[in-house]
């Protein structure tokens, strides 16, 4: 539903169709969030859940957390703000999908309680006793809503409990957020009194990392992408397509092989090669690990196959390494955000330039 809404987005819809996109846009969303939720947190359950930790910018991190719920602050009347207690510069292994959910799910619970005064969140780097690359992040999300009585406090990060009964909600969201800090080796707390809002704090060590070299986006001008869901498929097009890669699309692990095999056999006569294949780890007739077992196969002395990059919605221990032994070249989780995902492949088959691999 949410690749649908983006679809009609771009089809520059009139001003009677816009609120009812808007509409579908935020059910989609609210859907797709309690979906996550669930799923992480079974996923946390069985010990299924992997953090993938990288260098990132924790002020991008933590800046872009609140600004992403700034606009729901303002329809309130309510001032959000992002404090830093210290510097926040430099770059830090973390898995900033995971930081951002919990900040999300902390941001969105205090502008939902809080009807009145402001929202704020500060971070601030503190001494850690893991060594000197190592620093312990602490950050605080406080609100000037309606507090929590001591029976509430002691029952806030369950399952299931929601604070009155005109303030719906699933009841999941800071249940998994303690879940989730729990895996960064974390901890979580609140501080909050009836009437005098409520303070969440977080805290857990983050390692400083080398900042990655900049990376330019590969020259890619054919993409083979295989990928069975027609909306998330027609959404990567488009956005190849916007930043002039042409897009052979295959929804089956036997249109992706025949659209090798024509690249292949015709390359630079009757059809232009693949420069890269992005293919989806399951589809309908099979899985990604088949498609590189082909081309494995195919291989013969002066046959160049494109590099793969393989994507799936979610990765359980052990995948990414098995789909790198067995021939791809990178393996990257889905994003909604279907721009920011294809800029990320591009820039990714920029690094495969880079180091020759």
């Amino acid at each position: 539903m949410s690749g649908a809404v983006a679809l009609l987005r771009g089809s520059s819809p009139g001003p009677a169709e816009q609120p009812l996109l808007d509409v579908l846009g935020r059910s989609s969303r609210a859907t797709l969030g309690l979906l996550n939720a669930l799923l992480d947190r079974h996923r946390l359950h069985e010990g299924q859940l992997a953090l993938e930790l990288r260098p990132e910018s924790l002020e991008r991190c933590l800046r872009e957390a609140a600004e992403e719920t700034r606009p729901m602050a303002q329809a309130k009347g309510l001032a959000l703000s992002f404090e830093r207690r210290t510097p926040l510069d430099g770059w830090w292994r973390l898995d900033a999908l995971r930081l951002q959910q919990v900040l999300r799910n902390l941001l969105v619970n205090a502008v939902k309680h809080t009807d009145a005064g402001q929202v704020r969140l500060s971070a601030g780097l503190e001494p850690s006793e893991r060594g000197e690359r190592w620093r312990r992040l602490v950050v605080a999300i406080a609100d000037t809503g309606a507090g929590l009585t001591p029976a509430s406090r002691e029952r806030v990060f369950e399952r299931f409990h929601t604070e009155g009964g005109d303030r719906p909600g699933s009841g999941l969201g800071l249940a998994l957020s303690r879940d989730l800090v729990r895996a960064f080796g974390g901890t979580i707390e609140v501080q909050s009194q009836a009437g005098q809002g409520a303070t969440f704090t977080l805290g857990f060590d983050i390692e400083a990392a080398d900042a990655p070299a900049p990376a330019q986006p590969g020259q890619v001008d054919r993409v083979l992408v295989v990928e069975d869901s027609q909306v998330y498929g027609l959404l990567l097009r488009q956005a190849f397509e916007n930043r002039g890669v042409a897009v052979v699309l295959a929804e089956t692990l036997q249109a992706a092989r025949a659209a090798l095999v024509a690249s292949v056999a015709g390359a630079g006569e009757t059809t232009p090669a693949l420069d890269l294949v992005l293919c989806d780890r399951y589809v309908g007739d099979g899985e990604a690990g088949e498609l590189l077992r082909f081309m494995r196969e195919a291989v013969r002395p002066g046959v160049r196959l494109p590099p793969v990059i393989c994507m799936s919605a979610e990765l359980e221990p052990g995948t990414r390494e098995r789909l790198l032994a067995e021939g791809a070249h990178e393996v990257l989780l889905k994003e909604s955000d279907v721009k920011a995902f294809v800029q990320r492949v591009l820039a990714r088959v920029g690094r495969f330039a880079d180091t020759g691999s």
